[in-house]
């Protein structure tokens, strides 16, 4: 009689070598490439869809990282905002659906010109036969409960900026007078969750708040947010013990992205959900994002640039601005055509081509390689580690939750397993979970 012996666990470094390869070649992208983007010549570009428009740079905030540091009480004027509606119908091709989204400074120190521009805007995309949808960043201190009500009344969604609990966000999104503002942000965050369950928690991560990213992610757990993208600022001095504490925290939500899903419960985190989805579904990515080609930025004087960031850099607008919402479309061409011909990996400086995480990195922000190095497709401190750090979780997650079969996990990443000629599909759900192997805690 044979007895068959239970699967061997591997570890984590079998788990890379096995799974985290096993995506199309790269040398293929140029005849897989997918890009959603209108194919309608706009200077050799796609058609624009969306404008983050900086409605003012009014803040309530005093965010010491903030890329927008200059927090002046300028406001866009309302002729300027009425332009800017004009020209993203103008630029918007055939494409029947178009986005404005407000950003600052904090976009709800101008609730009365945003009320305008929405009002505006719609009225004007109706007589194109388009449909123009709205929504903003706020850092939520003055996202009251009138206020979310007020916004949800406009039709428009919520990107909020909140970096987790006390010990992290109190480090650097305070209040002019310097004191935390974490307990008035997450109070307001159960405001707009509630009319908004599905918004993301966007937070950034130094290193200075690493050691609390296991912590941070409790708390917002708690104040409601099921979306989360924990974003670390590579530029800043990441020291190789500062990586090592991002490892280790990293590994605990992971342990907790895992009980999530065996419990039932879908949960993003950004960084994992993102690694996994390049593992199920593998894909070359073209584009960082839409910077420069279908997505652009509008700062309070009418300036269009590739995205929001650009405006808040110290680059000047004769260098890489695009045009201005008074002209009929783009007018500096030979700055927008170095966006439209960039492509992400094969126009990198780094060696995308042999990372095994090149199918869940969307590259450094090229604002940021802008800013910093004059051109694209550099990366600075240490981007390629952390997205690698990122993606071996990502990658473990993928793995134990696969072998787990867990149904939850499967049915949102794969879901053409859940069924088999008709029938459900037979995943072993509620058996003896995996155990991690023995040094899985960050740390090989």
């Amino acid at each position: 009689m044979t007895t068959r012996s239970s699967p061997r666990v591997r570890t984590r470094t079998e788990v890379l070598l096995r799974e985290a390869f096993a995506f199309p070649a790269v040398s293929e992208e140029r005849s897989m490439r997918l890009d959603d983007c209108s194919p309608e010549p706009n200077n050799g570009g796609p058609a624009v869809t969306k404008l983050a428009v900086e409605i003012t740079r009014a803040c309530c905030l005093r965010c010491d990282y903030c890329y927008m540091a200059d927090h002046n009480a300028v406001t866009m004027a309302p002729e300027t905002a009425e332009a800017t509606v004009d020209w993203l119908l103008r630029n918007s091709g055939s494409q029947e659906r178009v986005k404005i989204h407000f950003f600052g400074g904090e976009p709800l120190m101008a609730p009365d010109l945003m009320e305008q521009l929405v009002a505006y805007g719609k009225r004007q995309a109706k007589e194109a036969g388009k449909q123009m949808t709205f929504g903003m960043t706020t850092n939520l201190v003055l996202a009251d409960k009138d206020r979310v009500a007020w916004a949800k009344r406009l039709g428009m969604t919520f990107h909020t900026s909140i970096d987790g609990a006390p010990a992290a966000h109190d480090k650097h999104r305070v209040f002019p007078n310097g004191t935390g503002s974490c307990e008035v942000v997450a109070a307001n965050a159960r405001h707009v969750l509630a009319e908004y369950p599905n918004i993301t928690a966007r937070a950034t991560v130094s290193p200075d708040t690493a050691p609390h990213l296991y912590e941070s992610v409790l708390f917002l757990a708690e104040v409601g947010y099921k979306n989360m993208a924990f974003i670390p600022v590579p530029e800043l001095d990441w020291s190789d013990d500062d990586l090592a504490t991002y490892d280790a925290e990293m590994a605990k939500v992971t342990e907790y992205y895992l009980d999530r899903y065996r419990r039932g419960e879908r949960w993003s985190f950004h960084a994992l959900t993102k690694g996994i989805k390049s593992i199920a579904n593998p894909k070359p990515i073209e584009h960082h994002c839409g910077a420069g080609r279908n997505y652009l930025g509008v700062d309070v004087h009418g300036t269009v640039w590739p995205c929001h960031r650009f405006s808040g850099y110290n680059v000047p607008a004769e260098e890489i601005a695009l045009a201005t919402v008074f002209d009929d479309g783009i007018s500096r061409k030979e700055a927008h055509r170095q966006f439209v011909e960039f492509r992400r990996v094969d126009d990198m400086k780094a060696d995308c081509k042999s990372c095994p995480a090149v199918h869940a990195c969307g590259s450094m922000c090229v604002a940021v390689s802008y800013d910093q190095f004059r051109e694209l497709g550099r990366t600075s401190g240490r981007y390629c580690e952390l997205r690698r750090l990122e993606f071996k979780h990502a990658t473990w997650a993928h793995y134990v939750l696969r072998r787990e079969g867990c149904r939850a996990f499967m049915s949102e990443f794969y879901p053409a397993a859940r069924r088999t000629a008709g029938q459900p599909a037979r995943l072993s759900v509620g058996g003896p979970r995996t155990p991690c192997p023995v040094g899985y805690s960050g740390h090989e």
